[in-house]
C-alpha cells in the first residue's frame, strides 16, 4: 500500500522531471540560438544532444540527493522550493565542471544559465501541479487505497491524525475495529468504530481493502497471530504501530511516512525485475513437468475412470496470489460422493479414499495436476 504507492509516486516524478528536463532544454537551445545573436554562427546541434543525456543524469541524480524521491519529497511543501533550486543549482555546478575538460567543442555559457533557470522554475511548477492534481483525483475517489485501523485507541487516533494531515496519499481509512465495549459506538474525526476484530473477516469480504494497520495495544497479542494469518491469506498490506513492537517475531521493516514511523509486514509477491524473473522460472519450469509427466498422467487418468468411472480430476476453490479465488486442479482420490454432506478433513485410514487414490497419496501424485495452476499464473512454485 504506502510502499507500493512510493514506487508508483517514485517512477511517475522520474518520468515526469525527465520530460521537464527534455522540455526545458530544447526550448532553451531554440531561444537562445533562434532570438538571440550568434556572432559565429548556429553550432551544430549534435554536440548538445549528447550534452543533453549527461545534464539528465545530473539532474536526476541531484534531485535524488535532495530528497525529492523519497517519501517525504513527492509532494510539494515549503522546502520543495528550496530543494529544487539546490538541485538545479547542484547540476549546473556538475555540468559545468565537466565541460572544463571538454575542449574539442565550446558549449554555450549563455545557454546553460537559460536552461537551469527555466529547469528551476519548470520543476517547481511541475511538482506543485502533481499535488493539486493528486487532490482532485482523490476527491472524486480516484487513485484512492482503501485501509482500516485495528484499534481506536490513542494509537490509532494519532496515525487518523497523521494521515489526515496527508490527504495526497490517497489512503481512506474505512473505519476501526476495536474489542473495548465503551467504543462500540465511537468515531474519531467522522472515522467510526465498525465492531470489534472478531469482526474482520466479516469486513474483508464485504470491502476491498488494500491494507490494514495494527494499532491495538500489545496486551491484545493473544489475537495477533489469527488477525495477521487473515491479512496476510489475502495479501493486505500490514503495518504494526510501533507500540507493539514487541510480538513482533515475522520479517518486517521499519518505514517513516511524514515523520510518522510503521513497522512494515510485506505478505505481497515480488514486484518488479523479482515478480518478472520469479514468473519466468514459473512457466519455464512447470511447462517442464507438465512435458515429462504427461504420460505418468494418462496412466493415472485411465485407472482412475477404470475404478469407478468418475471424474479424474478434483478442483478446490482457493485464494490466490492476487487475492482472487480459483480452483486448485488435482487428481481425484475419493469417491464421487465424498462430500454430498459437505467437505470434510481426510483422516487416516479413510473409507472414502479410493486404492487408486491411496496410492496416489501415499506419493503426493495427486497434486501434481497443480503445475497447471502455476503455468497459468494462480500458483508459484516458490
Amino acid at each position: 500500500m504506502l510502499k507500493r504507492r512510493e514506487k508508483q509516486f517514485k517512477r511517475f516524478l522520474i518520468i515526469g522531471d525527465s520530460l521537464v528536463v527534455f522540455l526545458c532544454y530544447f526550448l532553451s537551445y531554440f531561444i537562445r540560438f533562434e532570438f538571440i545573436p550568434v556572432p559565429l554562427g548556429v553550432p551544430p546541434f549534435k554536440p548538445y544532444l549528447y550534452l543533453f543525456f549527461v545534464v539528465l543524469i545530473f539532474t536526476i541524480l541531484s534531485l535524488r540527493a535532495n530528497g525529492l524521491y523519497s517519501s517525504k519529497g513527492f509532494i510539494w511543501k515549503g522546502s520543495s522550493f528550496f530543494k529544487i533550486l539546490l538541485s538545479a543549482i547542484f547540476s549546473f555546478i556538475l555540468t559545468s565542471a565537466l565541460l572544463q575538460f571538454i575542449r574539442v567543442f565550446s558549449f554555450s555559457r549563455l545557454f546553460l544559465i537559460i536552461f537551469f533557470s527555466f529547469l528551476f522554475l519548470s520543476l517547481s511548477i511541475f511538482r506543485f501541479a502533481f499535488k493539486s492534481i493528486l487532490k482532485v483525483f482523490h476527491k472524486k475517489g480516484k487513485f484512492v487505497e482503501k485501509a482500516i485501523i485495528l484499534g481506536a485507541g490513542t494509537l490509532g487516533q494519532n496515525l487518523v491524525d497523521k494521515l489526515k494531515e496527508h490527504r495526497e496519499l490517497g489512503l481512506q481509512i474505512i473505519g476501526f475495529l476495536d474489542d473495548d465495549p465503551g467504543k462500540a459506538n465511537f468515531s474519531y474525526k467522522g472515522i467510526k468504530v465498525l465492531g470489534n476484530l472478531n469482526d474482520l473477516e466479516k469486513i474483508l469480504e464485504k470491502e476491498e481493502l488494500d491494507g490494514a494497520f495494527i494499532a491495538y495495544p500489545y496486551h491484545q497479542k493473544s489475537k495477533g497471530e489469527k488477525i495477521i494469518d487473515l491479512l496476510q491469506r489475502r495479501y493486505l498490506d500490514i503495518y504494526f504501530v510501533p507500540d507493539i513492537i514487541q510480538m513482533l517475531t515475522l520479517r518486517t521493516s521499519v518505514v517513516e511516512y511524514y515523520d510518522l514511523p510503521l513497522i512494515y509486514l510485506n505478505p505481497t509477491p515480488l514486484e518488479g525485475w523479482g515478480a518478472l524473473i520469479k514468473r519466468l522460472m514459473d512457466i519455464i519450469l512447470s511447462s517442464l513437468a507438465i512435458v515429462l509427466l504427461s504420460p505418468l498422467w494418462l496412466l493415472i487418468a485411465i485407472l482412475i475412470k477404470r475404478e469407478d468411472g468418475g471424474p479424474v480430476f478434483y478442483k478446490q476453490k482457493r485464494m490466490g496470489i492476487d487475492g482472487k479465488e480459483f480452483e486448485i486442479i488435482k487428481f481425484r482420490s475419493m469417491e464421487v460422493e465424498a462430500e454430498k454432506n459437505g467437505a470434510q478433513i481426510a483422516r487416516k485410514n479413510d473409507k472414502r479414499v479410493t486404492k487408486i487414490g491411496s496410492f496416489l497419496r501415499k506419493w503426493s501424485l495427486d497434486e501434481t495436476p497443480q503445475f497447471i495452476n502455476v503455468l497459468l499464473g494462480q500458483m508459484s512454485l516458490v
